[in-house]
């Protein structure tokens, strides 16, 4: 990915996820320390490959339990606490993912894989150097929530999004 695609897909992912928070009601901003350096919270994660239409790669997310649970839009259940939370941290993913895909899709589109979900102490994601992936770090509230992206442009036509195309706005339902 060259300097202007990582740009573009810098800001592409932060109003992903900082619009998805704000849909839920947390209020959401770029944090001021870089990935991996601030106060590293995450206890749980998701990440999915993508392919096709001239782009590959994957994205990862990271959050704190406490912040993924805050977000749940159901009541937490104790006899599942864990796999609802894990298939929520899931789901909060597949939206992002889904923002990603909708301002790209002039352009761009791909099959997505299987997310997969794992748990762990102060989770900790981290590049191949020198290909030019893009890592943001936010603040929901108190907690941290750190999103990689590490992608390849494999056509360098038409690659960037034209806002002419009408896309169902996320938060829409859409029934056929």
């Amino acid at each position: 990915m060259n300097s202007v695609q990582q740009d573009y897909f810098r800001d592409v992912v932060s109003d992903s996820v900082i619009g998805l928070f704000e849909d839920y009601g947390a209020s959401c901003v770029p944090a001021r320390s870089a990935p991996g350096t601030g106060d590293v919270d995450a206890e749980i994660g998701t990440i999915v490959g993508f392919h096709g239409g001239g782009i590959r790669g994957g994205l990862a997310f990271t959050a704190p339990a406490d912040l993924i649970a805050a977000t749940l839009p159901v009541p937490r259940r104790t006899e599942a606490g864990e796999r609802q939370l894990r298939d929520w941290t899931v789901e909060v993913l597949n939206q992002l993912l889904g923002r990603f895909k909708n301002r790209l899709a002039a352009s761009l589109d791909f099959a997505v894989g299987s997310i997969v979900c794992f748990r762990g102490s102060n989770i900790r994601l981290a590049f191949v150097p020198g290909k030019g992936g893009v890592a943001l770090a936010f603040r929901v509230g108190g907690s941290s929530v750190e999103v990689y992206l590490d992608c390849e442009v494999v056509t360098d036509a038409g690659w960037e999004r034209e806002h002419s195309v009408g896309i169902v706005p996320e938060g829409d339902v859409v029934i056929f």
